[in-house]
């Protein structure tokens, strides 16, 4: 097995210190992820994860439970990225949605209907319909 190289894990035996020694090597060369590492990569969200710290880099614990390289400052700057742009989508998103205060889609009888079902469920909230029963969905009879 000389010919694999480090894909396999050193043979452990309790108690045999060269053993030992390879294995913790090894790990170390293979794992290099500790739980330490795993937090500094936790940063806040908007939403509610459990801990107010925020939530860990997904890679972080990937690299923690299978084992790879995690190159902090690489990830750090996908993240970065990533959220720039969603922001710069949003923006482009919130500047080319229509506004149909004046357009003659509102003008028509279709848009005075959204306009007037909009205006109704803000009002009152989304209508509520009855749940049906077993003899609306099946046509009666004895259950």
């Amino acid at each position: 097995m000389a010919g694999l190289g480090s894909l396999f894990a050193p043979a452990y035996r309790a108690g045999n210190q060269q053993s030992m020694d390879d294995v913790d090597q090894w790990m170390a060369a293979n794992y290099p992820m500790t739980n330490a590492k795993v937090e500094q990569t936790r940063s806040p969200v908007s939403f509610n994860t459990g801990n107010p710290a925020g939530m860990v880099d997904v890679e972080a614990l990937r690299s923690l439970a299978q084992g790879g390289a995690y190159d902090f400052d690489a990830r750090r700057n996908a993240i970065a990225t990533a959220v720039q742009q969603q922001a710069a989508a949003a923006q482009t998103a919130a500047a080319s949605t229509p506004t149909y205060g004046n357009s003659a889609y509102m003008s028509s009888p279709e848009g005075q209907y959204f306009m007037n079902e909009m205006n109704r469920i803000a009002a009152n909230g989304p209508p509520q319909v009855a749940q049906p029963t077993y003899s609306d969905s099946y046509g009666g009879g004895a259950i």
